[in-house]
C-alpha cells in the first residue's frame, strides 16, 4: 500500500501547510457509568476532567461514554458494541508495582488478567480487566525498572541489551535515578 500521499514531504512540495493530527485520547463504551468512573478514579486513580453526565473526560484524555450514547455517535448498533473484544490494552504506568499489586489484594472485586509478571526486557507488568471487560495493563516506569537494575549491579550496556533501549537513554537515566538517591 503506498501512503506517499499523506507525506509531509509532498504537502510541503505543493506549497500546502502540512495537517498536524494531534492525539487525544480514547473512548470506551461504558454499561455503567458509576461503575466504571469509580473504578477508574478508585483503583486506577484517573482524576475527571469534565463530566457531561453520558461522557466522561478524564485529565490523562481517557473518556467513558455511555454504551448507547456510544453506539449511536459511531452510527452502529449498540448490540454491535463487543464487551470483552481484548483487541486492545488501556497502558498505564506506575513507578511503584509492589505497592499496586498490594493494593489490587484489597480488591477482591478486580479480575485479575495476569499478575505481576517480568517481560523479557525487564519491565514488570499487571493486566486486569474493567468493569467492561476492557484490558488495562499496569507497567513499571522505565525509572522504577532502571532502579531495580542498578539495586541488580547491572551496568547500562548490560541494561540496554536487557531493556533493548539505547545506552545513552539508559545511561541518561541511570544519572537521573542515581542523583535522585
Amino acid at each position: 500500500m503506498n501512503l506517499s500521499y499523506v507525506s509531509d514531504r509532498q504537502y510541503a512540495n505543493k506549497g500546502k501547510r502540512s495537517r498536524k493530527l494531534k492525539h487525544m485520547g480514547m473512548m470506551l463504551p461504558v454499561e455503567d457509568m458509576e461503575i466504571s468512573k469509580n473504578f477508574y478514579e478508585t483503583i486506577l486513580e484517573r482524576k475527571v476532567q469534565y463530566d457531561f453526565g453520558d461522557t466522561l473526560v478524564f485529565e490523562c484524555g481517557l473518556m467513558l461514554c455511555e454504551k448507547k450514547d456510544f453506539a449511536a455517535a459511531v452510527g452502529q448498533d449498540v448490540n454491535t458494541i463487543k464487551k470483552q473484544a481484548n483487541n486492545m490494552l488501556i497502558c498505564i504506568e506506575e513507578s511503584d508495582m509492589e505497592r499496586f499489586s498490594d493494593f489490587l489484594d484489597e480488591h477482591p472485586d478486580v479480575k485479575i488478567l495476569k499478575r505481576m509478571v517480568e517481560l523479557p526486557r525487564g519491565q514488570r507488568v499487571i493486566r486486569i480487566y474493567d468493569p467492561d471487560m476492557n484490558i488495562v495493563e499496569i507497567v513499571e516506569t522505565m525509572e522504577s525498572m532502571i532502579r531495580r537494575f542498578i539495586m541488580d549491579g547491572l551496568t547500562p550496556e548490560a541494561a540496554s541489551v536487557k531493556s533493548e533501549y539505547p545506552v545513552d537513554v539508559i545511561q541518561k537515566c541511570y544519572r537521573k535515578v542515581s542523583s535522585s538517591g
